[in-house]
């Protein structure tokens, strides 16, 4: 299986008991199909043009130009992002979710990821939930998403 998006629905679908994401029937499930095909189509497609730049040019001598875009459109999503939750303490639904996690993972590969706590305050404030639960704070110790 690959695609972390598809990976994420599919865990979730598997594993109904563990309340990963809304349920089929849930009226939330919509945000968080629209919400984890964003990001995985959107957010990391530009983080991979920024790390990966050179496959993104005919000129693999200058890559600043496909780095800056790539930074652009991530910060443009972001702020989406940050609206979308604002007044929310997730972002889909009433509860942590897949969607929350992939949101904070896709952050905290920003190349400017010290920018957070001041360009979007509702990510950063779902991110310090997130850097505490004891989920995300075990996978942040076997797989470092960010500096513990």
């Amino acid at each position: 299986m690959t695609e972390s998006a598809a990976i994420c629905i599919l865990l979730a679908e598997r594993h109904p008991d563990a309340a990963l994401a809304p349920a089929a029937n849930s009226p939330d499930r919509a945000d968080f199909l629209r919400w984890m095909t964003f990001m995985s189509s959107v957010i990391y497609q530009a983080d991979l043009r920024f790390y990966y730049a050179h496959r993104y040019t005919a000129d693999p001598g200058d890559v600043g130009a496909v780095k800056r875009a790539a930074i652009s459109e991530m910060d443009r999503s972001f702020a989406i992002l940050d609206a979308a939750l604002e007044g929310r303490d997730w972002l889909v639904g009433d509860r942590l979710s897949l969607a929350d996690i992939y949101l904070v993972m896709l952050v905290a590969w920003h190349p400017e990821v010290g920018k957070v706590r001041t360009a979007w305050p509702n990510i950063e404030r779902l991110w310090a939930k997130l850097r505490e639960h004891q989920v995300t704070r075990k996978l942040n110790a076997s797989h470092a998403m960010w500096p513990a």
